[in-house]
C-alpha cells in the first residue's frame, strides 16, 4: 500500500513535467537531437527529485521563507518562457529562429519552474514515516518517464498536426505558472 501512495505521489508531482515535455516535443520535430531530449528529461527529473528531497530534508524553518515566494518564481519563470515560446510563434514566418527548449538554459528554467512545488510536498511528506530514499528514487523515475514520453507524443503530434505548436506549449506553460500562483494564493 505504501508503495501505491509513492507512485501517486511521483504522478502528481510529473504530471506539469509531462505538459512542459509535451510542449517542447511539438517545439522540435526533428528526431536529430535524441541526446537533447534524454538530458531534457533527466534535467527534469533530477530537479523535480531534487527538490522533493531538499523539501522533505531541509524542515520547516527554510521552507517558511521559501514558501512565501516559491509560487510567484514559479509562476515568473514559466510566464517568461511560456511568452518567449508565444512570441516566437507567432513572429515565425517559415524561419529557423523558433523557440528551442533544448538550449541549456532554457532547460534549466523549465526545470525549476516545475519544479518549485516539490519542495512544498518533500516538507507535507517529511511529516510520515516513509522512506525518503525510496520516494525521492521512484519520484525521479517517474517524471524521467513521463518526461520522455511527453516529448515523444509531442513529437509524433507535431509530425501529424501542422500548427505553431510554439503557441500552444506557450499558452501550456503560462497556464501552469498561473495555475501554481492560483493553488498558492488561494491557500494563503
Amino acid at each position: 500500500m505504501q508503495l501505491l501512495v509513492i507512485i501517486m505521489l511521483a504522478i502528481g508531482l510529473s504530471v506539469d513535467s509531462f505538459s512542459v515535455s509535451l510542449a517542447a516535443g511539438g517545439c522540435s520535430c526533428s528526431c536529430k537531437k535524441i541526446l537533447r531530449r534524454l538530458l531534457f528529461a533527466t534535467s527534469l527529473a533530477i530537479f523535480q527529485a531534487s527538490f522533493f528531497a531538499i523539501g522533505a530534508w531541509v524542515g520547516s524553518e527554510v521552507i517558511s521563507l521559501i514558501h512565501k515566494v516559491d509560487h510567484w518564481v514559479a509562476f515568473v519563470l514559466l510566464a517568461y518562457i511560456g511568452g518567449r515560446m508565444i512570441y516566437d510563434g507567432i513572429k515565425d514566418n517559415g524561419s529557423k529562429n523558433v523557440y528551442d527548449p533544448f538550449k541549456w538554459s532554457n532547460i534549466i528554467v523549465l526545470s525549476v519552474g516545475t519544479s518549485i512545488d516539490a519542495v512544498a510536498v518533500g516538507l507535507a511528506f517529511a511529516c510520515s514515516n516513509t522512506d525518503l530514499f525510496l520516494t525521492t528514487f521512484v519520484v525521479l523515475l517517474t517524471t524521467f518517464i513521463f518526461s520522455l514520453a511527453g516529448l515523444i507524443i509531442g513529437s509524433f503530434l507535431c509530425k501529424k498536426v501542422k500548427f505553431p505548436f510554439e503557441i500552444i506549449g506557450g499558452i501550456v506553460l503560462i497556464a501552469i505558472g498561473v495555475k501554481v500562483l492560483y493553488e498558492h494564493l488561494l491557500i494563503s
